[in-house]
């Protein structure tokens, strides 16, 4: 992405583009829900994306090492931890929609101007880096509420 900006995508348009995704990253948690993809964990299981929460940097792997090594470590010990986990999730999803539409218009850009396996390798990337992040978050807050947590 950075070297496809830096050889291929005229400044001007590079602002534009960071300036139109950065409205996405102050979008209300509000739209967020309405944003998600769903209110069963079984759409996102169907999506593979409790594979993802494996190997994320919060992820079970992580904690089921911690939790090996430190016996009395806890993923999230008490209610005030579930409440900051919740305002978490809404950052970290704010984040990746801003940067999903970052790659989606310089995805676009790409293709118009024929740059194919560009703008072909930029969605991809897209897809891994953005999407599916942004079904983990939602995964994790349709978790979290089913359990009482909102």
């Amino acid at each position: 992405m950075g070297t496809f900006c830096y050889l291929y995508v005229e400044r001007f348009w590079l602002y534009i583009f960071v300036a139109i995704s950065l409205v996405f990253y102050f979008v209300p948690t509000s739209w967020l829900r309405f944003l998600q993809l769903s209110s069963k964990p079984a759409a996102y299981r169907r999506l593979g994306v409790h594979w993802v929460n494996h190997f994320t940097q919060n992820g079970s792997l992580v904690n089921n090492f911690l939790g090996s090594k430190y016996p009395r470590y806890r993923v999230l010990p008490s209610r005030a931890a579930m409440a900051g986990l919740q305002r978490t999730i809404y950052i970290q999803e704010q984040f990746h929609w801003a940067t999903l539409v970052l790659f989606l218009l310089v995805a676009f850009y790409g293709a118009v101007n024929a740059y194919w396996g560009w703008a072909l390798l930029i969605t991809l990337a897209n897809v891994f880096y953005n999407l599916y992040p942004i079904w983990l978050q939602q995964y994790i807050r349709v978790r979290l509420n089913r359990h009482g947590f909102s």
